[in-house]
């Protein structure tokens, strides 16, 4: 398993709208057109435009790409799917990379939510253990 993989449960804090209808999607091995470096919010470093053998353009995290020149390799499967979500929700993390933390709902549903939506949810507090007292004599 590797570092980026966790299981820990994270609330919305605050909603989030995916302006993407049509992401990409790459399949290992994939050749990719490769193209610049995200520059805008510091908290999304290592993003970078790709375009697929279809010229289907989205952005994809760096470690997940060879890169040579202006083209790259897949190193793994990946879609650049991301959720809406409300206030309130609860979602299981499967990877957090780069600002951003792919995430299923209860319903399976999968994608990406911007890391600062969330708050890891705190791990719950052991029952309280008591030991019999025996009556003073």
């Amino acid at each position: 398993m590797n570092d980026r993989v966790t299981r820990t449960k994270y609330h919305v804090i605050k909603a989030y709208r995916s302006s993407n209808a049509d992401p990409i999607s790459l399949r290992k091995g994939d050749p990719i057109r490769v193209g610049r470096a995200y520059d805008g919010d510091p908290e999304w470093q290592d993003w970078i435009w790709c375009e697929n053998q279809t010229g289907k353009g989205g952005w994809v995290p760096r470690n997940l790409i060879t890169i040579r020149g202006s083209t790259g390799t897949a190193q793994e499967d990946y879609c650049a799917c991301e959720l809406c979500v409300q206030g309130g929700e609860t979602l299981n993390a499967i990877e957090v990379l780069n600002g951003w933390i792919r995430a299923q709902r209860s319903n399976g549903e999968t994608g990406w939510v911007p890391l600062r939506n969330l708050e890891p949810q705190a791990a719950p507090k052991p029952a309280p253990t008591f030991r019999e007292r025996k009556p003073c004599s």
